[in-house]
């Protein structure tokens, strides 16, 4: 079975043409009509499949801010469907977090704010568990401890006194996840507890470069995140994890169903 478009590794599509992605934002950029928004949607949806629309996300962003300006300045704003607005959303707080939606999401307002306190989780910022709920979030808290975010102080166990049968069930669907190379992450921890620096970046790179980053597992990803820490990579750990946060966010989010 494939991974959502990807092959049975997660890896990406190496036949991809990135030049059919940047002919495809001119083509939206200057196209008038009011189906573009649905083609926008779906243009995203077509870089999703090829492995790293997070490096495409202020692409995007700008076309749908240029959108909004356009059909604000005509008049012409049409009510648009809350997939579309959770959709677009989605991409310009990824984008940019801390700019405010266009009007014409306001419909988002609250889904936008639990993305932002997510991608806040992901620089050491508390976790908060609406957020987790709201952004399907929940495997990605390795990622986010392994960052030093820490959860509410709260009573877990208080579920078990008012929970109903059916909460114990799985709250969401079950995603196929790539794992890295059991021996190459124990190689990992040896270079980077010996201090290794350079090894250590460079088998962390050649790990997690030929993948996906939203399809490899969160656990996986925290161990490289720890790795890099325990040899002073502070920036580069923080970058990794806050792309591997966003790829996350737009696989499990982006044209999900209501």
């Amino acid at each position: 079975a494939t991974l959502d478009g990807l092959d049975a590794q997660g890896r990406t599509d190496d036949r991809h043409d990135r030049l059919a992605s940047a002919s495809l934002w001119v083509g939206l950029a200057l196209r008038p009509d009011a189906d573009t928004d649905m083609l926008i949607q779906r243009a995203f949806e077509t870089e999703l499949r090829s492995g790293r629309p997070e490096l495409l996300l202020d692409l995007y962003a700008s076309l749908i801010r240029q959108r909004m300006q356009i059909a604000e300045d005509t008049d012409n704003n049409q009510a648009l469907s809350v997939k579309h607005q959770r959709d677009f959303a989605l991409l310009l707080t990824l984008a940019s977090p801390s700019d405010s939606l266009p009007n014409a999401l306001g419909g988002a307002t609250d889904f936008a704010a639990s993305l932002h306190a997510v991608l806040e989780a992901a620089k050491g910022d508390n976790w908060q568990a609406d957020a987790l709920d709201k952004t399907n979030a929940w495997a990605l808290l390795p990622v986010l401890q392994a960052q030093a975010s820490q959860g509410p102080d709260s009573d877990w166990t208080a579920i078990f006194k008012d929970a109903e049968a059916g909460m114990l069930r799985p709250a969401s669907a079950t995603l196929n996840y790539h794992r890295l190379s059991a021996r190459h992450l124990l190689a990992l921890e040896q270079l980077a507890l010996s201090g290794n620096i350079a090894e250590t970046a460079l088998l962390a790179s050649m790990l997690v470069q030929p993948v996906a980053l939203g399809w490899i597992d969160p656990h996986d990803g925290a161990k490289v995140i720890e790795s890099l820490h325990q040899v002073g990579l502070q920036k580069v750990a923080d970058q990794f994890a806050l792309d591997f946060v966003k790829a996350h966010l737009l696989r499990v989010n982006y044209m999900a169903a209501l």
